[in-house]
């Protein structure tokens, strides 16, 4: 369709034929930065018109989304959640009711409730978007070793609790002082053989 052909897509094939250079969070901070602010201004300005064509519109969504198919950035969260903004926008459009929203609670049409993160969105510049997103991997990355941790200290506690308890056992049974001795010490080799 005509909104197809009317995406220039020159640039943007010029940028993913670096894709397998670049490093991919790279390369999804420049669309951050540099290209999804412009393009959800665009959809902003042709949503709000009043001669807006919503199969055009969808069209145009629809071709520019299928760019990002099967490249490095096809499954990327920030590149995904701007698709996903475009598609709020234009759901909330389509389901705007001016007369349902006449008491004032909805001031400025459906599209005031992105006003903000439109905002916030065209002040992202690269660096600060890579680094934004490098401080989101690390956390998630110390989640992840704090999770690993407890995990592991749960298992090295049911080792604890295994020996513990066949020293006990050993008590119980009679086993003389000094066997005992040489079991604690065994299973205390063996916890911190676990353990390192």
């Amino acid at each position: 369709g005509r909104a197809c052909r009317s995406l220039h897509l020159e640039p943007f094939r010029c940028m993913m034929s670096w894709q397998h250079l670049l490093p991919p969070l790279h390369l999804s901070c420049l669309f951050a930065s540099e290209f999804f602010p412009k393009w959800l201004g665009v959809l902003t300005q042709w949503l709000a018109s009043p001669s807006a064509d919503f199969g055009e519109i969808s069209e145009w969504y629809s071709g520019w989304k299928s760019m990002f198919q099967q490249t490095a950035l096809e499954k990327d969260e920030a590149i995904l959640g701007y698709f996903n903004l475009a598609l709020e926008m234009m759901q909330s459009v389509l389901t705007y009711d001016a007369d349902d929203n006449l008491d004032g609670n909805a001031q400025g049409g459906p599209l005031a409730q992105f006003q903000d993160v439109l905002q916030a969105l065209s002040g992202n510049k690269y660096l600060k978007q890579l680094e934004s997103r490098k401080q989101e991997i690390r956390v998630k990355q110390t989640r992840q070793q704090h999770q690993q941790a407890v995990k592991n200290a749960k298992h090295t506690a049911s080792l604890s609790d295994l020996v513990l308890g066949g020293l006990c056992r050993a008590a119980q049974c009679g086993v003389h002082s000094q066997s005992r001795q040489a079991v604690g010490r065994q299973a205390a080799l063996a916890v911190r053989a676990v353990c390192v």
